[in-house]
């Protein structure tokens, strides 16, 4: 559905006088959101921040979402520059990808999360499960939600889809929007991250 929504917004880019452009943002968290944060905190209430899928060995891109909110207003501004200005960095007709621009591994970033939340789980009693066995495991509980559900139902947690967002490198450059957009990150991702925790536990 993202994928298409994105193709309609930059399609319809110069038809009937609209000039658009797209946001591409990564996986986002903030105040207001219960997704990312939201579900940390399960975790983190379920006694689970000592069992890491995965050796922790690759990077993912994350965003806080007042940056996407500050990337769209930048962008809105350069479709209007580009109206009036032919000097103007082009944007419409232009996809941007958003990102804190610090890449870090999936665990790392979640257990700040935590860390912001109180949670003083020591490094030393996480518990980390081998990819081989993550995928064996996910292989397991589809096979075996589908067969006792007939099929309407997938596991809670064992998604194939969501335990690849921790085991492979998601890292996305943000280089375009940087110089198009005048985009920067303008909240440190460990404040962004305690401001996000403090709306949740409130």
């Amino acid at each position: 559905a993202k994928a298409l929504g994105d193709q309609l917004v930059l399609e319809a880019n110069k038809r009937n006088g609209i000039r658009t452009a797209c946001i591409r943002p990564t996986a986002m968290y903030g105040e207001g959101d219960r997704q990312m944060v939201g579900n940390m905190m399960e975790v983190l209430k379920d006694g689970q921040t000592n069992v890491w899928m995965g050796y922790n060995d690759i990077e993912m891109d994350v965003v806080y979402v007042g940056h996407v909110a500050r990337a769209e207003l930048l962008a809105a501004k350069g479709l209007l520059a580009g109206i009036t200005d032919p000097n103007a960095s082009k944007v419409d007709g232009e996809a941007f990808n958003i990102t804190d621009d610090n890449p870090s591994p999936p665990w790392t970033f979640f257990r700040i999360i935590w860390e912001a939340a109180g949670d003083k789980t020591p490094l030393s009693s996480v518990w980390m499960i081998p990819p081989w066995l993550v995928f064996f495991m996910i292989f397991v509980a589809e096979w075996w939600t589908w067969i006792f559900t007939l099929g309407k139902h997938r596991p809670k947690l064992l998604i194939k889809e969501r335990m690849e967002f921790i085991l492979y490198t998601r890292t996305y450059s943000i280089k375009k929007a940087r110089e198009r957009l005048g985009f920067r990150p303008w909240v440190d991702q460990a404040a962004a991250v305690q401001r996000s925790v403090e709306w949740h536990l409130k």
